[in-house]
Parts: C-alpha cells; structure tokens; sequence
C-alpha cells in the first residue's frame, strides 16, 4: 500500500525541487519551476479520467509535444475565450494518402477522414457578409502570388469584380495544348442583353499597336461589328461573307486587288444582285453581258425607225441640282414606245431608262435608213 501524504514538503531542495500538497493540489513551492513526472526507463504516465489544462490569464490551455532532443515543441492550444464547452471527437483510423480532416458540425463534433472530391476543394463563405477573402499573409492587402488547380478554377464575386489595383493585370492563358481555349462569358449563361464584356477605358487608337483593346493576331467573329470610325484595309485576310448593310467613309474607299473582271463572277469587287448610285459612275470600260449563251426567245426588232421616230430627245434640270441642262429621254414618254427598255420600282412606277438597249433600236433604224437611201440612188 503506497504513502498517503495530506500535507507538507517531500524531498529536499537541492535535489529534486520542494513539492506541496494541499488536499488533491500539488503544486511546486518555488514559483515558475516546472513540476516533472518522470516514470523512469520505458515506463508512462497514465492518468484515470479526464485532463484538463488551464489557461494563464492571457491565453487558453495548451498541450506542448517536445521533439526529440526536448529544445523545441508543437503545442495544441484552446483559444483565450470559449463560448460553451466544445468537443472534438478524433477518427478511430490513420486515414489513406491524400485524405483530410473534417468535421459534422455539430458538439461533440466527429471529425473524419474525407477524400476531397476530383475537382478540387470548395471554399465558400456561407454566412459571412464579406465573402471569402484570400490574404497575402495576414493583411488585407498585398496579391494573391498564385492559384493553382487541377480542373476549373472559378471566381464568383457575389458583387462587384474581380479587380487589380497596383500595376498590371496578371496575365491570363489558356491551356497549354495547341486546343487550348480561354473563354469570357459575362454570365453563366454567356448571354447579355447590352453588353457581354465591356471596357471603358477610352484610349485612343492611332496605330494597330494603340487602343482600349491591342490584339496581334486575327479576330475571329461570328456576328456583327459595329464601329463609329474604321482606319485601315479590307483585303484578303480581313474579308468576311457576312453582308455589308452599309459601307460609309469619309474619304476614298479603295479596292486595289487589281484583279481583272472578264464575267459577272470576276474582278477586284463582286456583287451579287443591283448596285444603286446616287452620284456619277465613271469607269474605263462597261461590259454588259451579251453572249447567245444567255439568252433565248431571239427575235428581229421591228419597225425599229417608226419607234425611234416617236421619241422625243429633251433637256432638263435635276430638282436635286445635281445636274443643270442635262440631255436625255423622259421614261414615262418612252414607256409609251420601247417599254421594254424602261426601268420600274417594285410597284411598277417608271423609273428609269436603260439607255444602252436602245442601241438595238438605233442599229436597225440606220439600216432601215440605209435601205431606203440604196434605193434612192438606184432611181
């Protein structure tokens, strides 16, 4: 049966420290001395019940484990205030590779060994009204040097944007791989009603290196461009099959491909369907097409002299003022005669005159003409 001691000083001083003990207290009677346990050789200190450790006054309780020359430790430490009691319940088990540690919520609080899903770790802020927020150490400014993931890395700012205040925006990628592909969408859904990706800045552009937004390289786009000013060449690189509704400049728009135009099919500027020109077109050489391959019904002009007669040769003004004592044949008059050389609107009013098919007409007068000369000189 071992010793009782109720109270009083065990040991003597210089050897082992002196030792109090007050009722179920025992406490060291040199202050700031530690109180060692020691079982000597491979034995341990096992305690009955439960171990508590209070705090200083400053910090909570803490558990130090000592490495193994005994110069330096890791301490699991309570925080300085608690509110309620709070238990930790470990796993029974050391886990697998590449499993963490997390816990159900609730008190006691199980903690177990979880394998994190394949892409990657969640971190979301569910109750906090400023969001999750990634520190450069422990300020709230500073950069975030690197992020880095296995699959999609997504930022959702619930307001607000995702911004860079000091120097220059980092630079985004996409993959690595020649099909690597970085795509912006301005919702989840990629759609917006105004404006999908907007910059503001307003810098402006004067060489192709210069503006709000610099690319090297081709652009690429599947819909429409809508620009206020355009500066530089529409060529080979920079065409599109897309439909031109309106084509504006302030100065001469030029198409110098030099390309030779020999059917409707070829030449420096195509255009299926009419052309309409309010001002002159003034050009080296016209070709109307003409060969028998596309045409059919041929057919003499008749009383071509009888028809010309009937038409009546004018000048006149343009109410516009564009021309002053212009020559020419007034349709609705010439409608009357050869309409089949009149030119109408979709709903049938006059309109103009196709001046070169009347050529036919003039041809065959002056044979008509010539006929009856030939006879004159044969009397």
């Amino acid at each position: 049966m071992g010793r009782r001691v109720s109270n009083g000083v065990v040991g003597a001083a210089a050897a082992i420290g002196q030792l109090s003990v007050t009722g179920n207290t025992l406490t060291t009677t040199q202050t700031n001395t530690n109180l060692v346990i020691d079982p000597q050789g491979t034995g341990i200190t096992q305690f009955v019940g439960n171990i508590q450790t209070n705090g200083n006054g400053t910090t909570g309780g803490e558990i130090r484990l000592m490495d193994a020359d005994s110069s330096n430790y890791v301490a699991l430490r309570s925080v300085a205030t608690v509110t309620g009691n709070k238990t930790l319940m470990f796993p029974d088990s050391v886990g697998t590779n590449g499993q963490v540690l997390t816990t159900d919520g609730g008190n006691p609080a199980s903690i177990t060994w979880t394998t994190p899903a394949a892409a990657g770790v969640a971190l979301s802020d569910s109750t906090g009204s400023s969001g999750l927020r990634l520190y450069h150490g422990s300020s709230t400014s500073g950069q975030l040097t690197s992020a880095n993931s296995n699959s999609a890395l997504t930022f959702i700012p619930s307001t607000g944007a995702i911004t860079s205040t000091i120097g220059q925006f980092p630079t985004v990628q996409g993959g690595t791989g020649t099909s690597g592909t970085l795509t912006i969408l301005s919702t989840t859904s990629g759609t917006k009603a105004t404006a999908g990706i907007l910059m503001t800045e307003n810098i402006a552009s004067t060489t192709t290196g210069t503006g709000t937004l610099v690319i090297t390289g081709g652009l690429g786009v599947g819909g429409r461009i809508n620009a206020t000013d355009y500066t530089g060449t529409i060529g080979a690189n920079s065409r599109s099959t897309a439909l031109f509704t309106t084509l504006g400049a302030n100065s001469t728009v030029s198409f110098t491909a030099g390309t030779a135009s020999t059917t409707t099919g070829s030449g420096t500027l195509q255009v299926t369907g009419g052309v309409g020109v309010t001002g002159q077109v003034t050009a080296t050489t016209v070709v109307e097409t003409s060969s028998i391959t596309f045409k059919e019904n041929v057919n003499p002009i008749d009383n071509a002299l009888n028809k010309v007669l009937q038409l009546v040769g004018v000048t006149y003004d343009r109410k516009d003022g564009s021309r002053l004592n212009e020559a020419g044949l007034i349709a609705e008059e010439v409608n009357k005669v050869l309409p089949n050389i009149v030119s109408k609107d979709e709903e049938g009013n006059v309109y103009g005159l196709q001046y070169t098919k009347l050529v036919a007409y003039l041809v065959e007068s002056i044979k008509t003409l010539n006929t009856r000369i030939e006879q004159l000189e044969t009397k």
